[in-house]
């Protein structure tokens, strides 16, 4: 509601928010909550779309002439593993992307840890959905998170030739518990350890 906050981007593209509203317990202005994306004035996003030789009747039944307002991603979301990047929207693209994934896998977490040798180590932990019975196999699993991952992240497809597939790790754990007890105190799912 445009009554309420005022958006604007940053010069790296979060998203700032201010509240405006005078009974908010907490004031926030230029609060970065790290969400990604844009703020484009209606008259803007108008002469934006004229220079492609389109108006918003081409792309929307209904208009109005509030802001537009986009979010694409988190700013802040990300392990470097080898000196990849990997995001949780890869983790998430291959979940989705796959049928028994998409029904048995509730969430998930990214970290890296260093063992004893100070070796690296990517940590995927999924959580199960609430009454997924059955064991999943997580050497199955490890597998088809390496090939995945190799194919929709060029980064993790160049390292991957560096290091054993023992060093990809893959944790689960029940509907609500381990790294994922406690979310209904979270407004956000915490996708990075």
């Amino acid at each position: 509601n445009p009554a309420d906050y005022l958006l604007e981007a940053d010069a790296k593209g979060d998203l700032l928010f201010t509240i405006c509203r005078m009974e908010c317990a907490a004031p926030k202005i230029r609060y970065n909550i790290r969400d990604m994306g844009g703020v484009m004035r209606y008259p803007d996003l108008l002469a934006r779309l004229r220079t492609f030789g389109l108006s918003t009747k081409d792309i929307a039944p209904r208009t109005s002439a509030l802001p537009i307002l986009w979010l694409h991603g988190r700013s802040d979301l990300m392990v470097s593993f080898y000196g990849a990047n990997i995001y949780p929207r890869n983790i998430e693209s291959i979940i989705d992307h796959d049928p028994m994934l998409k029904t048995k896998i509730h969430s998930f977490q990214l970290s890296t840890f260093e063992d004893a040798e100070v070796n690296a180590h990517l940590a995927i932990r999924l959580e199960k959905s609430p009454g997924t019975n059955g064991a999943l196999d997580s050497s199955a699993l490890q597998g088809l998170f390496i090939q995945e991952l190799a194919r929709c992240n060029q980064d993790f497809r160049e390292v991957s030739k560096l290091f054993p597939k023992e060093r990809v790790v893959i944790e689960l754990h029940d509907f609500g518990t381990g790294p994922f007890a406690g979310r209904e105190k979270r407004i956000k799912n915490k996708y990075v350890a």
